[in-house]
């Protein structure tokens, strides 16, 4: 019997999106048995980009070069995502860092990851972009949650990203209200993440800058489902980088997931 490629992908999503967060764990541990650099090293896609003051450059050349350190970075996933196809997902939660594992907090704030999947299967990471708050609100305890893109819709990542900007340069914060969805998470530099259309609008709208948003790159999972987006992020003459990612859902495709370091 031929399964409709529908039930194919839908059946792919359910058994495949634990293998994103069980890698983004698996990225946390060798942190802390081995070290940051290492971990980055091992898990780093050959074509991931480490972003450094609103440039990017190639990941595994940045961390190579990098020298070892003592220092523990802790991070765990509280919310993630996986497309159909198996091949694109994310992960996105709170992370902590330290001198020791019991020393004094140095930094904290939330991590977002973009994974995928290579034609060995293995996971590697395509983006890592956090942004710092505080208090930190690292206690390994909040459950983890997943979101499910809504079939199948073709289309440009550009085209998605030139639309949202041409709107923002227009309507300001207000433009985000259109693409976002119940299950959107933000995360904002110096606030704790915001879920959900009301609570990231209060968010947005007390931002005290307009940015400049220059698309850099961009991909989209075979299925057509999940997408991501990361460039250069303008405002008050500071420049430094932007996140979004994109699921199409039963009302078309939106933001999922934005990050904004201002």
């Amino acid at each position: 019997m031929i399964l409709p490629c529908c039930f194919l992908y839908s059946t792919v999503t359910a058994q495949s999106v634990q293998e994103v967060v069980n890698a983004e764990r698996s990225f946390a541990q060798h942190a802390l048995s081995h070290s940051i650099k290492q971990a980055f090293l091992q898990y780093l896609d050959s074509n991931g980009v480490v972003f450094t003051e609103g440039g990017e450059q190639n990941g595994i050349k940045f961390w190579g070069r990098a020298h070892e350190t003592e220092a523990k970075l802790q991070w765990y996933p509280v919310y993630a995502a996986i497309a159909a196809a198996g091949d694109l997902g994310f992960t996105t939660g709170p992370f902590e860092f330290r001198q020791t594992l019991t020393g004094p907090l140095l930094g904290a704030g939330q991590y977002t990851t973009v994974w995928r999947k290579t034609e060995k299967g293995e996971w590697k990471f395509l983006v890592d972009l956090g942004v710092d708050y505080q208090p930190s609100l690292y206690d390994n305890q909040t459950p983890l949650t997943y979101f499910t893109p809504a079939g199948a819709a073709d289309t440009s990542v550009q085209a998605l990203e030139a639309e949202l900007i041409r709107r923002y340069d227009t309507l300001s914060m207000a433009a985000f209200r259109d693409v976002l969805t119940a299950a959107s998470w933000f995360n904002i530099r110096g606030q704790a993440p915001r879920q959900g259309v009301q609570r990231i609008m209060e968010g947005l709208e007390g931002l005290p800058v307009k940015y400049e948003f220059i698309p850099v790159s961009t991909g989209i999972s075979q299925s057509k489902d999940l997408a991501y987006a990361y460039g250069i992020m303008k405002y008050n003459g500071k420049k430094t980088n932007y996140l979004r990612i994109w699921a199409h859902t039963a009302a078309g495709w939106k933001v999922l997931v934005q990050v904004l370091p201002w």
